[in-house]
Parts: structure tokens; sequence; C-alpha cells
């Protein structure tokens, strides 16, 4: 057992691990986390609760759990900027990545409030992750709030409804 601050916050670590002569047969660890701050992706700033488990044994790993965002403050403009001048890197297979299966849900408590020179929106949902940590599959839908507002083409335009919807691909 061990518990430290990170991000601000309160992490507790627990663990144990089944040993078969020289081989670790099983394993399970799990973290509980209470108002972490986080910075990632690059643009997005968030306050987090999360209790999550790595079970199995090596190989074949879960990753599973709830993560729940208090508060959130997405930034569009630095989003948007590090996109733009990000060089597309060709990602390579790793069997460690595969053999981690995922099973998260993340809720959103408070809207995320999202910010840039062209819109102010405040969008709420959830999402599920399956696939693993090579390939993730988030499905779920996330909700733009009623109210928004948007700049195109310097003309204003209030938000009535909006959706993103996730289907794992």
């Amino acid at each position: 057992h061990a518990t430290a601050g990170f991000g601000g916050g309160i992490v507790a670590l627990n663990g144990s691990a089944s040993i078969s002569g020289t081989t670790v047969s099983a394993l399970r660890m799990s973290a509980s986390g209470q108002d972490i701050s986080l910075h990632y992706p690059k643009g997005l700033r968030s306050r987090l609760d999360a209790e999550l488990t790595l079970g199995g044994r090596p190989g074949a790993l879960e990753l599973s759990g709830i993560v729940k965002a208090q508060r959130g403050l997405y930034n569009l403009d630095v989003a948007l900027e590090d996109s733009l001048l990000a060089t597309a890197v060709t990602p390579q297979p790793s069997p460690v990545l595969r053999s981690i299966g995922l099973d998260l849900r993340v809720e959103i408590v408070n809207p995320v409030l999202v910010r840039n020179s062209l819109a102010q929106l405040e969008a709420d949902g959830y999402l599920t992750i399956r696939g693993d940590l090579e390939t993730p599959a988030p499905i779920g839908r996330l909700e733009i709030r009623p109210g928004g507002k948007l700049l195109l083409q310097q003309r204003a335009f209030v938000v009535e409804s909006g959706r993103l919807i996730y289907d794992g691909t």
C-alpha cells in the first residue's frame, strides 16, 4: 500500500502478484485518486477522480474502472495550433500495449468548458473505452449544452443542440 500526492490531489496504490517459480502468474493493482489535476491532451485542463484496476496475467492484462471529470477547460486555440503544427508520426506496433485490454468509463460530472476565439461551449456526457492500449475504442456521446456561442464568418450563432457520438472506431 502506498499513498502520494499527485497533480494536487491524493493517489492511493495497492497491489499483489502471484508468483509461480520465477514467473509472475497473476497480477492485481489498484489506484484510487481524488482531485487530481491533469493537463492532457494538449489544451485540456481537468480535475479528476478515478478508481482504476490493472489485473490479469502477463500478456493478458485488463485496465478497468471509472474516471470522473469533476471540472474541465478545453482551450481549442492551443489544441488546434498543436495539431496543425504536429509532424505525422507512424505508430509502431506494440505487443505490450496490445496485451492490455481496456474497460474504462469516463463520466463528465460537471460540464467541460470549451473556449477559443470562435467558440464558447459547454459539453457533458460519458465515454466507455474498450479495445486495448494500442487501439482504444471510445463508445458513447458528448452533448453540447444549449446556449453556447459560435462565431463563423464574422456572424455569431447560438447553439440549440449538438452531439458527438463515438461508435468505437
